[in-house]
């Protein structure tokens, strides 16, 4: 994808995870994003206020599966969804690679896109 800027030049647009993010910070802190894990394993996904910025409004919070079609899946993670974090002990995840995207707001509005990708043997 290509758009026109300034005096007609034409300027690469960078994908929506390399914009800037203004929302809230999203740590995974389990599962490992760098290997493989086995179920059942640890989700431990913490969401924090930029320095400066507004809190987080988990109510704004979507999980999305990302395959051929995307399916919004954030309603399975809901009885795990504390003041500011998703929280899973046992995660039961099939074979395979698995991306997700997870998105976020602030009290502002201000959103903050990631995908991450989970490899399961």
């Amino acid at each position: 994808l290509r758009l026109i800027g300034p005096a007609g030049l034409v300027a690469p647009t960078r994908a929506a995870h390399e914009l800037p993010q203004r929302g809230p910070i999203i740590r995974v802190q389990s599962p490992p994003l760098d290997g493989e894990v086995a179920p059942p394993f640890p989700v431990e996904i913490v969401f924090e206020p930029r320095p400066g910025g507004a809190p987080v409004a988990m109510e704004s919070l979507k999980v999305t599966y990302l395959k051929l079609f995307e399916v919004d899946i954030t309603e399975r993670f809901r009885s795990h969804i504390t003041e500011n974090r998703i929280s899973v002990k046992n995660a039961k995840v099939p074979a395979g690679r698995h991306r997700l995207r997870i998105a976020v707001a602030d009290q502002e509005g201000n959103m903050t896109v990631q995908i991450i990708q989970v490899a399961v043997r």
